[in-house]
């Protein structure tokens, strides 16, 4: 029954929808290791990504998306929205295709990727849903980390019997970076935030957490990732305290009492390894070429004028900050909306984060929000709005939230 008593007949479009979206995010570049194709440019032994695997998984969203859509237009009613999700379709709308006109303007085909994926936003709003099965969300989730950890410990045997080289990686050196599945160390190691806090929140029994979480602590140290790792850090000690003081459950106290001495614990450990070994020199010299491309648009920035700051001239530059290239390309509005919709999500979690009554798969709402606030940490120094499935993964985690809003305000009004 919705709000007015009326009968509100289920079915399962949406979440087949969403379920579809999360298989793409997590498989599809799952070609990359096998075949050795990523970038030639960073990956010596490897070959650049051909047209038509890159384009592919823009076709398959699309696909699918009309699909649901069609199949929505047959079998759901139309959705009654308030005032305050009207604008916040309109806001989504304009994330959604900004970029691509920005795109066209500019003939770089690699701004578009900022807001496509939040077209798939748009049959939340046309169509009444009423489904989301955190059930299967749960097993898909986890089928996906245990494929992840033997990926990994796949490539590491190949790596150490056969020399078998992954993506940015260089022979006799110490850059040799993991990315497990997507055999992408800097994108996978921001997923990691995810996992681990998927992973501490849920998954039973003591001993087997503790090696799951072992194994994922130890594969986001190989991703070298900088950025990754120390926003993940932040991710998981704001997780913990965040998720201790709105929930106010005596297990999440200890949860985050627990995260924050591995953090410390780690941080030393870390620092005293690198120190002790001389690995901590040959670590900066290989990172400065990195810090210095990092750095280089910034000096863009300082040139640009008032017309660029307001998106009215798009630079057509990608440079390695999300937030300076959403300034850039669509101007300070534009990269005020994406945060409002990323700070939403993060409050819209909190509240859930607050209500006992979902514990029951709490985890999946523990990890969407440690890695939002690793993805906009980590947007400070990396184009993450631009790194397949992040991006996309973003946007699941906002329809997943909206619709498990929706749910438990539907059911309050129906019991309260």
């Amino acid at each position: 029954m919705n709000e007015n008593g009326a009968i509100v007949r289920t079915s399962p479009i949406f979440h087949r929808y969403v379920m579809t979206l999360l298989f793409l995010a997590f498989y599809y570049l799952s070609y990359r290791y096998p075949l050795k194709i990523n970038s030639s440019t960073t990956s010596p032994t490897y070959t650049d990504t051909p047209f038509y695997l890159a384009a592919a998984k823009y076709v398959f969203f699309l696909m699918i998306m009309a699909a649901t859509i069609l199949r929505s237009s047959l079998s759901a009613g139309m959705a009654k929205r308030k005032f305050q999700e009207y604008v916040d379709f309109l806001v989504v709308l304009y994330v959604a295709l900004f970029p691509l006109v920005a795109s066209l303007l500019t003939g770089n085909e690699e701004l578009f990727q900022t807001g496509i994926f939040f077209l798939a936003v748009l049959p939340l709003y046309l169509f009444d849903y009423r489904d989301i099965r955190e059930e299967n969300l749960r097993r898909a989730i986890t089928c996906f980390l245990f494929i992840c950890v033997v990926a990994e410990v796949v490539q590491l045997v190949l790596f150490g019997v056969w020399g078998r080289l992954p993506a940015l990686a260089y022979e006799e050196s110490f850059s040799v970076r993991f990315g497990s599945v997507w055999d992408d160390p800097n994108g996978f190691s921001f997923f990691l935030s995810f996992l681990i806090a998927y992973c501490l929140y849920g998954m039973g029994g003591t001993w087997g957490k503790g090696i799951l979480l072992l194994s994922l602590g130890a594969m986001l140290m190989l991703t070298q990732s900088l950025t990754g790792i120390s926003s993940t850090i932040l991710g998981l000690f704001l997780t913990g305290w965040v998720g201790a003081i709105a929930s106010r459950s005596p297990r999440n106290y200890r949860i985050a009492l627990f995260i924050s001495s591995v953090c410390i614990l780690a941080s030393i450990g870390v620092t005293l390894f690198l120190y002790r070994d001389s690995l901590l020199k040959e670590l900066v010299l290989l990172k400065t070429g990195s810090i210095e491309e990092h750095l280089k648009i910034t000096k863009h920035l300082y040139k640009a004028d008032a017309i660029q700051f307001l998106g009215f001239s798009p630079h057509g530059l990608y440079g390695e900050s999300g937030y300076i290239n959403m300034v850039l390309n669509y101007g300070f509005l534009y990269m005020f909306l994406y945060i409002y919709i990323c700070g939403k999500t993060m409050f819209r979690l909190v509240w859930l984060l607050s209500k006992r009554r979902i514990e029951k798969c709490i985890e999946i709402f523990f990890g969407f929000f440690c890695f939002l606030v690793a993805y906009c940490l980590g947007m400070f120094n990396l184009p993450l709005d631009t790194v397949f499935p992040l991006n996309l993964f973003l946007v699941i985690i906002f329809m997943i939230t909206a619709m498990k809003i929706k749910n438990l305000e539907t059911n309050t009004a129906r019991t309260g």
